[in-house]
């Protein structure tokens, strides 16, 4: 008899291999257990129905319809989620479907109420801005400066007087905004009238 201090390391890792791989030696797993559960319980379940079947026809296709109606149902469901998952539209159409928040003038007369002129000036200087681009007398992007304003209203097809009130407006309004902060009423009042006045004559290029 060999004694175990003269195999060598390979040896004896072989010979446990061969030993655990033994019907004796083998544990399935709790997966495999789980599998084996499960198959045998739907083959005791469609033994039951073919039992039933034989002793008992109308409870047989009782059970067999109900079984088919709640696989139909369950089928509708999915299809009808599936269907309503594709019919629902991406976050982009989603905030372009979304209702619109109060406008520039509504903001403005909101802050006016509560004596904050120079904020409700700049509300009514956004809707102008936003009159203008909607109607093409302007091109402007979120990153261009006053002056890039000021210098498209002098080019644009402006009657003189509403182009030399938009500049002198604009001009108030950054005083006041950057320097001196001031509660000024009549500057509000006055970018009211500019926005009425153009929006009767401001017109696409």
């Amino acid at each position: 008899m060999v004694s175990p201090s003269d195999l060598s390391d390979e040896q004896i890792r072989t010979l446990a291999a061969e030993i655990l791989g033994r019907d004796e030696y083998f544990r399935p797993g709790i997966a495999d257990e789980a599998w084996r559960e499960l198959l045998t319980r739907i083959l005791d379940f469609f033994d039951f129905l073919e039992a039933l079947r034989i002793a008992s026809p109308l409870i047989y296709w009782m059970i067999l319809g109900a079984l088919l109606l709640a696989a139909a149902v369950l089928l509708a469901h999915v299809v009808w989620t599936v269907r309503l998952a594709l019919r629902m539209p991406g976050p982009e159409a989603r905030e372009r479907a979304r209702p619109p928040g109060p406008g520039f003038l509504e903001q403005a007369e909101s802050l006016a109420r509560e004596e904050l002129f120079l904020e409700a000036a700049r509300r009514v200087e956004l809707g102008t801005i936003e009159l203008l681009l909607r109607r093409r007398v302007i091109a402007l992007s979120r990153s261009d400066p006053g002056r890039a304003l000021r210098e498209q209203v002098r080019s644009s097809a402006l009657p003189e007087a509403e182009r030399s009130a938009l500049i002198s407006l604009q001009r108030r309004l950054e005083a006041g905004l950057f320097r001196e902060y001031a509660a000024d009423r009549s500057l509000y009042q006055a970018w009211l009238d500019l926005h009425r006045r153009l929006e009767s004559v401001a017109a696409s290029p």
